[in-house]
């Protein structure tokens, strides 16, 4: 299909989009319908349209959501969405003579199996291994991380495109229900900040979710965390990586979800998912007032077991109104 006929379902689409203008050619910008853009400041607008090659794609700079134009439309107006289909596959019937039928063969992207160097092929007493220890994961669960003497060169290993420092940083690889790398998360191990960084690997577009690569029981409770190394002390459980709620409420329905965020009463984003979440009719741990520690990890480390903490989440699990209610004595502690 010809940029001619992306720009004009753009043009289509705009009605449906705050604050949407051109601002080149080939370049439209607007409020991100995904995340909702800035809540505090309502003139912000960091998404854009943008060409490449032939084709208009869509990337918020607020979330970091990226796709293409088709998915945006299916996301937004599926009336649109399927107009853009149906004129995609109308062999070349575009309403520009002798258009050419449209290339849809497409290389299959090809992603890794590991990712940075094994926790099991490092001395002893090296820096990740004490960062591990000191952090309560038991070395059954060592094989679920790797290390990076280079960060920036893992890094360009999976994704040649986002730039990062150099510094040595533990790595938490991110694998598909295929058992390949997606996606990882660098965990700094000498105070470089940010303390995490999540990159995507090239070819990804979808959204991150640490633990599909493991067997999920979803006739239970899954547990959905904010952080991997939280995930992996409480059994059927996921992590997120702060992704975006709605774009997670499309691939994860299950009835069966809990999420737990971090105990932080006082830090706004965080209040901010929580009532996203049950806005989206979500299953919510909300953790009990006398509770000290922030998350699960650092539970771990104060003595309780993932049996005690498993037992706390269910406990304190709330939905619709009755989460509303506790959530807003919560959010004073």
């Amino acid at each position: 299909m010809s940029i001619f006929i992306d720009k004009s379902y753009v043009n289509r689409l705009s009605p449906h989009l705050e604050l949407f203008s051109w601002k080149k050619d080939d370049l439209a910008n607007c409020r991100c319908p995904i995340c909702g853009d800035s809540q505090r400041n309502k003139k912000k607008a960091r998404g854009y349209f943008y060409k490449k090659a032939n084709h208009m794609y869509y990337k918020c700079h607020n979330c970091d959501y990226g796709t293409t134009l088709a998915n945006m439309l299916k996301n937004i107006s599926p009336a649109l969405h399927k107009e853009y289909r149906l004129e995609n596959y109308r062999g070349g019937q575009t309403g520009k003579p002798n258009t050419p039928e449209p290339d849809f063969s497409f290389k299959k992207p090809v992603f890794r199996e590991s990712i940075g160097k094994q926790i099991s092929d490092l001395p002893p007493d090296h820096e990740a291994i004490q960062v591990l220890k000191q952090r309560k994961v038991p070395e059954s669960l060592w094989h679920r991380f790797s290390y990076a003497e280079n960060f920036y060169d893992t890094v360009r290993e999976i994704n040649d495109k986002t730039v990062v420092g150099r510094e040595n940083r533990l790595v938490i690889p991110i694998y598909d229900s295929e058992k390949k790398v997606i996606g990882l998360q660098g965990r700094s191990l000498n105070g470089e900040i940010p303390k995490y960084i999540t990159i995507k690997a090239n070819d990804y577009d979808d959204v991150l979710i640490y633990g599909k690569d493991q067997r999920i029981n979803w006739a239970e409770n899954v547990h959905v965390f904010e952080g991997p190394i939280d995930s992996l002390f409480i059994p059927n459980s996921l992590a997120v990586l702060g992704s975006n709620l709605k774009l997670l409420d499309e691939k994860l329905s299950s009835s069966k979800l809990v999420f737990c965020f971090d105990n932080e009463p006082r830090n706004k984003q965080i209040v901010s998912k929580m009532n996203e979440a049950t806005d989206l009719g979500k299953r919510v741990c909300i953790w009990p007032d006398s509770l000290k520690e922030k998350d699960v990890n650092d539970m771990i480390i104060s003595g309780l077991t993932s049996d005690e903490i498993l037992d706390m989440i269910t406990a304190n699990t709330y939905e619709g109104p009755s989460a509303k209610l506790r959530l807003s004595t919560w959010r004073k502690v």
